[in-house]
């Protein structure tokens, strides 16, 4: 997991192990820092070893695997084209055929697909829907846009709000929301 040199300067310190501990224990000085970046870069590098071997292994299962099966998909759907086939020749001949067909080995079904609707051709869609009926049309607010367009609009962080500038009054139904800031550690590699 580690060389000598590290493995020395990771002795400097002892790592709490019970719960509370652990939950006492506090980084005081930069050198108790330092030791612990070292220590979280001995662990990850240790996850990635892990990490790499288990991938190395789950190829080797997945190869496997695919060698296995393959030659059982292929043949599986034969069979499955041939009985569809069969089962559309007997719709050919008897139209009325009940939905699931028994077999002594099992049934070959039809389903009706479902149905739905799909705009085609949004524009011819959405000026016969202005025309006829709004209901059917969907309007989505592209809020993102007031803090694109600088000249227009003026976000107040301060007040939370954005400001139309040539009303000088904020914007109505939008407020100014900031994320909590992300902290995040990198040991060297």
């Amino acid at each position: 997991m580690t060389d000598d040199l590290t493995e020395a300067l990771l002795g400097e310190y002892e790592e709490p192990q019970s719960p509370e501990d652990r939950e006492a224990w506090r980084i005081e000085d930069d050198s108790a820092a330092t030791w612990a970046l070292r220590k979280l870069r001995a662990y990850r590098q240790e996850i990635d070893r892990i990490t790499a071997l288990a991938a190395e292994e789950r190829a080797r299962v997945n190869t496997w695997e695919m060698e296995r099966t393959s030659p059982l998909f292929s043949s599986q759907a034969f069979f499955e084209s041939k009985l569809i086939d069969y089962r559309r020749r007997l719709e050919r001949e008897n139209p009325d055929l009940a939905k699931t067909y028994h077999v002594p080995g099992g049934k070959i079904t039809r389903r009706v697909g479902s149905r739905r609707v799909e705009v085609t051709d949004q524009s011819a869609f959405t000026a016969w829907a202005v025309e006829n009926d709004m209901r059917t049309l969907k309007l989505t607010p592209l809020v993102s846009t007031l803090k694109d367009q600088k000249d227009r609009y003026q976000v107040d962080e301060t007040l939370q709000v954005v400001i139309d500038r040539e009303t000088g009054e904020p914007v109505p139904g939008v407020e100014v929301l900031r994320d909590p800031d992300q902290y995040g550690v990198a040991p060297d590699a």
